[in-house]
């Protein structure tokens, strides 16, 4: 291996340097919300232990046996969906959780490109490009959601070539050799995470002939790396063959000319700004005009994009004097090309023989190997830049035009791409009816984030509390995929920590004479940060010649930013009939109600002394003015009456 000639201290600003740009690029990702399979697999492992009795032990492997029983040989996944979500209850968590993986990945990649070439500055300039390529989609999403399961297979990946070329790097080793057993270990690892690695061994047999070992060696040493995929892929076909269904895993396709586009389209998805381009969902400007340059003329913009420029600035600009490295060879080239390439195309093979996925496919738009890709085409395309960077025409290597161009081409994809994800993640939080609210979001269960995050703050303080298990708590309104029909249950089990019966719009109505422990929950959201949530009780009606059916409001949870600073009655008011027969609409002072809990910018009150007459149907949140000027500019300077429902 070639030194770069550069001290230890370049090594960690290049490190330094990359976390904290990949920290700043994939920040949009930590306001996004459950979306897909997460809205309803992040309340399942709290849920199972309220309803079922069952420890996380148990559900775990409950949920490992459930995949194997679907005929997927998968069973890391089928561990790892479940304890990712118990062991990160809310969404900030885990979101953080999503981030740090990929920045693990990030790192790796660094010292993988470090390791193949010898190069600091080319690992770094590697990486800042593959920063560019982590493109969000408002698809199936590895970025977004997924339980970082491709994230942690990548670095497993990555450590598994890592372990392997130290064990090449040693003069003779043998079989038995530690790294030679951890590499082998993590592949394994990756087999039993997802069935794509199968086809990525390549990586190791083209690692092992670079070594340039003999034929008795190369066989040795790559026998292990083949038996995993033989026996794993034998197991995931007895598996296939003795759990048989209808589920699209079991149905495939060879047609040639589909499966060549298939994979034409899951590798696009990987090249830079695809997506962007692309747009499949109408989301960004034309890329011509002056709507572009005024949506890429943002101060986030440009901090992202020069510091990715900044960093591949100081690294194709080699250093000088005598401990200057010399270039990468064009054998090394090669090989980091083929490696690049492997990576950037095998991932799809499996994708592409799959009716189902390639259903979905178009350009830009690929499913959630694509996170593994972009490494490939990192690696590839980095090399290639390289070389230019290195030739000797066009006023020698490093020369400053070569460095600057080449620096402008990674720091321009960056930023474009930086942009492009800021705008996919609101189009995550968009509600239905709003501008940037896509209909391919809201089938998979996007655009409630706020409404989610404030009924699960609501429950968490305690809005049940004095509901019995069992009771019958009737919700009035449905999100779907986490607070409907099939559900709700598992909300309300996870969040309130107790079972309940909770019927809604979509369900049958509650009978008339309510249960005697009948419950109704409505939630308001107005704007981030702001929304209430009211419990009440039903009681009577239905009796003949009885009195009517009765709503009464028991207690409110109240979202407002400024709430603990300058107090509930200025904070916000409520309308109302009230106990002493003012007409509906007379304000109710907040004041006045006792503050069971509170915290930061929520309050928690008992309607007690008014709510065993106040009608639940009539009660209104006002939310007044902020007397604090950061908060001015609210969704309220005296906002309209908000009504439960």
């Amino acid at each position: 291996m070639r030194g770069d000639g550069d001290s230890p201290r370049r090594a960690v600003l290049h490190l330094a340097w990359l976390i904290v740009l990949g920290s700043a690029f994939l920040a949009p990702v930590l306001g996004t919300g459950y979306w897909a399979e997460d809205l309803y697999q992040s309340m399942s492992p709290r849920a199972s232990t309220v309803l079922n009795g069952s420890t996380y032990a148990e559900v775990i492997f409950d949920h490992v046996v459930h995949t194997l029983r679907l005929g997927r040989f998968f069973p890391l996944t089928g561990m790892l969906i479940p304890a990712v979500h118990a062991a990160f209850a809310e969404v900030w968590q885990y979101k953080a959780f999503l981030v740090g993986a990929s920045l693990l990945d990030l790192t790796l990649f660094y010292a993988l490109a470090r390791t193949l070439t010898g190069r600091r500055d080319f690992a770094a300039f590697s990486s800042c490009l593959a920063v560019g390529l982590m493109q969000f989609r408002a698809t199936i999403d590895p970025f977004i959601g997924n339980v970082g399961m491709v994230q942690i297979l990548v670095a497993l990946l990555f450590g598994s070539l890592l372990a392997l070329q130290r064990h090449l790097d040693r003069p003779g080793g043998g079989p038995r050799s530690w790294w030679l057993l951890g590499s082998v270990s993590a592949y394994l690892a990756c087999a039993l995470l997802y069935e794509v690695s199968y086809v990525l061994v390549p990586l190791h047999l083209l690692l092992i002939a670079r070594a340039g070992v003999g034929v008795r060696r190369f066989a040795r040493t790559a026998s292990p790396f083949l038996g995993v995929v033989g026996v794993c892929g034998a197991l995931s076909v007895l598996l296939r063959r003795l759990y048989p269904s209808e589920m699209y895993w079991h149905h495939t396709d060879f047609a040639p000319l589909d499966v060549l586009r298939a994979v034409a389209y899951q590798t696009s998805a990987a090249l830079p700004m695809s997506y962007f381009l692309a747009d499949p969902i109408d989301l960004f400007p034309s890329p011509t005009g002056a709507a572009m340059l005024r949506w890429l003329l943002d101060a986030r913009v440009v901090l992202v994009g020069s510091a990715a420029f900044g960093l591949c600035l100081i690294c194709a600009r080699r250093p000088g004097g005598a401990g200057a490295p010399g270039p990468i060879g064009r054998a090394d080239r090669r090989w980091l090309v083929a490696l690049g390439a492997i990576l950037a195309v095998f991932p799809s093979l499996l994708l592409a023989i799959s009716p189902h996925h390639r259903a979905t496919m178009a350009p830009g738009v690929g499913w959630i190997p694509v996170l593994i890709q972009i490494f490939g085409v990192a690696l590839a395309g980095s090399a290639i830049l390289w070389a230019l960077i290195e030739s000797p025409a066009g006023g020698g290597p490093g020369a400053r035009w070569k460095a600057l161009l080449a620096s402008m081409l990674v720091a321009s994809t960056v930023g474009i791409t930086y942009r492009a994800n800021e705008e996919v993640a609101r189009c995550f939080l968009a509600a239905p009816g709003t501008e940037r609210f896509r209909t391919e979001v809201g089938v998979a269960g996007g655009g409630h984030h706020h409404p989610r995050l404030l009924l699960e703050a609501a429950l968490r303080a305690g809005l049940l509390d004095e509901v019995p298990e069992h009771a019958t708590v009737e919700r009035t309104r449905d999100y779907p995929f986490w607070y409907d029909a099939t559900y709700a249950p598992l909300f309300f089990a996870s969040y309130a920590g107790k079972p309940v019966d909770s019927p809604g719009p979509s369900s049958p109505p509650v009978p008339t004479p309510a249960p005697a422990d009948s419950y109704r929950v409505r939630d308001m959201h107005t704007w981030r940060g702001f929304g209430a949530v009211l419990l009440s009780r039903r009681t009577g009606g239905g009796e003949p010649g009885g009195d009517p059916a009765e709503d009464r409001a028991l207690r409110l949870y109240v979202r407002h930013p400024s709430i603990d600073r300058v107090g509930p009655a200025d904070a916000f008011h409520l309308e109302g009939a009230d106990p002493e027969g003012r007409e509906p609409g007379a304000p109710v002072d907040a004041e006045d109600l006792p503050v069971l809990r509170s915290g930061p910018g929520w309050v928690l009150l008992s309607l007690g002394p008014m709510g065993g007459v106040l009608p639940a149907d009539s009660l209104r949140v006002v939310f007044d003015r902020p007397r604090d000027p950061a908060l001015a500019r609210g969704p309220s300077g005296g906002s309209p009456p908000a009504r439960l429902h």
